[in-house]
């Protein structure tokens, strides 16, 4: 059987989340109106710019019978991509690296917050009827069922360092009197593809050292 305590799950790998499921945000229509007066007539208290969830087996009630398993903290796969090539002298090195279908529980999340007003946020406003972020309530910190939001695509793709270098002519070198004279530009960390809202999708997987963008220009000198 599943130990739901321990989040273990017949035919699911290990840290997986199981939850309810965000599928929006209630918005001012009829059906959606019709709906909060469902899940309110059994104890709910939805309103328009509250978290749509997803009434899993449909008794028109929301509530710890309706979770669902959304994801796992294990990728579905890694990958990595490490080519070199050579050519009259130039020389170009990179590693792309990519981790796919993995979630992040942002147990930080800030951007739900609604008294953190620095916060750039795509709250729903009846000006602003977005799926993204329910409303911000004042004397209300986190939103009713606020803890969906936290569960993120942690997949992206990282292009890790990227070289590209120089290797002077051997006339040249000789008349420099150099056996090897070579300037190069290097770059760590200078791409990120993801989907995720923070700043970086490693970093909140608990790596204890922030993935940050270098470059550096440099030569390889011998006489």
């Amino acid at each position: 059987l599943d130990d739901v305590g321990n989040q273990w799950f017949i035919g699911s790998p290990v840290n997986t989340y199981y939850d309810l499921k965000k599928i929006g945000i209630f918005q001012n229509t009829e059906a959606d109106k019709a709906l909060i007066k469902q899940y309110n007539d059994n104890g709910g208290s939805f309103a328009p710019g509250e978290i749509k969830i997803q009434d899993t087996n449909g008794d028109n009630k929301i509530n710890a019978d309706d979770r669902v398993i959304l994801g796992s903290a294990v990728p579905k796969w890694i990958g990595s991509l490490n080519t070199s090539v050579e050519y009259q002298g130039f020389d170009l090195n990179f590693l792309i690296f990519a981790r796919r279908g993995q979630m992040i529980n942002v147990y930080q999340n800030l951007e739900y917050e609604a008294r953190n007003n620095w916060l750039n946020v795509d709250y729903w406003t009846p000006n602003n009827p977005t799926n993204s972020f329910p409303r911000p309530v004042a004397g209300r910190r986190v939103p009713l069922n606020g803890n969906v939001i936290r569960y993120q695509d942690g997949s992206f793709v990282r292009v890790r360092n990227i070289t590209l270098g120089y290797k002077l002519p051997a006339a040249v070198q000789n008349r420099l009197r150099t056996s090897n004279f070579r300037v190069y530009v290097s770059a760590l960390n200078p791409l990120l593809i993801t989907k995720f809202r923070g700043p970086d999708p490693e970093g909140s997987t608990g790596l204890i050292t922030p993935s940050v963008t270098t470059y550096m220009l440099g030569v390889n000198l011998t006489f």
